[in-house]
C-alpha cells in the first residue's frame, strides 16, 4: 500500500531535548529539589498543560512549585520557565543532519507530512526558528487544540488539515 502521508511525533521522536547536548540547567536544578519530586509534580498537571487550558506556563509552574511545598516566587517561576525555553528552543533549532535529511528524503516518496505533538505553549514558542518547520505542510501542537494523543480527534484533525484519507497516512512516534 503507498501512503499519502505521514505524521510524525516531534519530542522524542525528531527532536530530544536531552540529546540535543543544551548544557544549560534542569528546572528542577533551578528549584533546587530532586528530579523524581519535580516530574511527579509536573506530571499531576500535564492535562491542564498540553490542553492548553491555562494561557501561561508560569502559572502552571507555580502550582507545581507550590505542590512541592515551596514558596512559587514569580522570579523563580520565570527562571524556571526561562529555563524550559531555552532548553526546548535549543533542541527545536538543532535538530540534527539526519532528521532534517530523512524527511527530505521522504518528502520525494509520500506527498505531504505533518506533525503532531502534546505539548505546552513554551516548548513550541521556538517553533518556527526550527529549520522542521518548513518540512511540514501541518503541524499541530495540542496546547493550541485543546487536545492530545492519544486522543483520535487530535489525529483526525492532522488528517484533515493535510487533506488525506486517514487510511492511507502512517503515524510515526516513540510511543511514550
Amino acid at each position: 500500500m503507498k501512503y499519502n502521508a505521514v505524521i510524525f511525533d516531534l519530542f522524542h521522536t525528531l527532536v530530544s531535548v536531552t540529546a540535543s547536548g543544551d548544557p544549560g540547567p534542569q528546572p528542577y536544578e533551578v528549584v533546587g529539589i530532586p528530579e523524581e519530586e519535580w516530574f511527579a509534580a509536573w506530571r499531576r498537571h500535564e492535562e491542564r498543560r498540553l490542553k492548553g487550558q491555562c494561557d501561561l506556563v508560569a502559572e502552571i509552574v507555580s502550582d507545581v512549585i507550590r505542590d512541592l511545598g515551596l514558596e512559587p516566587l514569580p522570579e523563580l517561576c520565570e527562571r524556571v520557565c526561562a529555563t524550559r525555553r531555552h532548553r526546548f528552543r535549543h533542541a527545536l533549532v538543532n535538530v540534527t543532519t539526519q532528521v532534517l535529511d530523512g524527511l527530505r528524503g521522504l518528502r520525494s516518496k509520500v506527498a505531504k507530512l505533518g506533525l503532531v505533538s502534546d505539548t505546552d505553549f513554551d516548548e513550541v514558542a521556538s517553533w518556527q526558528e526550527s529549520p522542521l518547520a518548513s518540512l511540514f505542510d501541518v503541524a499541530l501542537f495540542s496546547c493550541y487544540e485543546g487536545v492530545s494523543k492519544p486522543e483520535l480527534a487530535f489525529y483526525r484533525l492532522a488528517t484533515q488539515r493535510l487533506g488525506v484519507d486517514p487510511t492511507r497516512c502512517i503515524y510515526a512516534g516513540d510511543g511514550a
